[in-house]
């Protein structure tokens, strides 16, 4: 890619980062779309085939069965809901370990991870992938305190991650991107 006069290096370089990864994950992304959209009733049909059956007037019937056996896997998993526990190692004292476990069960409860679970989940058992994050936010307005949340990503396809990573869980990535939609209004806005 040809530099870009007048941008800073760290936005040239993200540039290029971010070009990189969506070309290499090109074929998998329109894969994970094709997912979703079969999921979805309306999409099970190849486009040329229901234009065909529609202009002849027949119709495309659609049977989706596909939500009970994924509620089959999904359900397994919201009885049995992960959450995060802190385990002491070697000479690490026991009662550090429950104070951070109270910490961390905090977190989780005041931030309704569960739903950022569940979804991850979801994405996963659809398309392959699915993500959540964790982030601070201000308490209130009034002052900077900050404090951990985990959040869902709502759309796997809006994360860009590093495609040199090797590891299943991406902790090896060197960078990762989360794109998101914008009205110009709202792009103004930020500004």
């Amino acid at each position: 890619m040809a530099k870009m006069p007048g941008l800073d290096s760290n936005i040239q370089l993200a540039i290029e980062r971010f070009q990189f990864t969506a070309m290499s994950e090109k074929d998998n992304r329109e894969a994970m779309r094709g997912d979703f959209e079969f999921f979805i009733a309306s999409g099970q049909w190849d486009a040329t085939i229901k234009m065909g059956r529609q202009q002849g007037q027949r119709p495309c019937l659609t049977i989706n069965r596909l939500p009970q056996f994924t509620r089959q896997i999904t359900n397994g998993m919201r009885q049995n809901m992960p959450s995060i526990t802190i385990i002491p190692v070697n000479d690490s004292s026991e009662e550090v370990a429950d104070i951070l476990n109270g910490m961390v069960r905090h977190i989780q409860e005041s931030s309704q991870a569960g739903i950022a679970y569940s979804t991850a989940f979801n994405s996963q058992v659809i398309g392959g992938l699915g993500f959540f994050r964790i982030i601070t936010e201000y308490c209130n307005d009034k002052d900077f305190d900050k404090e951990i949340k985990i959040k869902r990503i709502k759309n796997p396809l809006s994360v860009y991650v590093d495609p040199s990573a090797i590891e299943p869980d991406y902790s090896d990535a060197q960078f990762m991107f989360i794109t998101e939609d914008l009205t110009f209004e709202e792009y103004c806005s930020l500004k």
